[in-house]
């Protein structure tokens, strides 16, 4: 039996969280940012 989940773009937040650390430490009075994504629902048999 499959279970419905969700897909998250790990590696598109790995890549921003990344970057934006960097661009802190280089700037630490830069203001905070946040960055909304968008997940994927996957159905399986669960939701049957």
């Amino acid at each position: 039996m499959g279970l419905s989940t969700i897909r998250q773009p790990m590696r598109d937040m790995g890549f921003f969280a990344t970057q934006n650390l960097i661009e802190r430490i280089e700037n630490p009075k830069k203001a905070v940012s946040q960055t909304v994504y968008t997940p994927e629902l996957i159905l399986r048999d669960s939701t049957e």
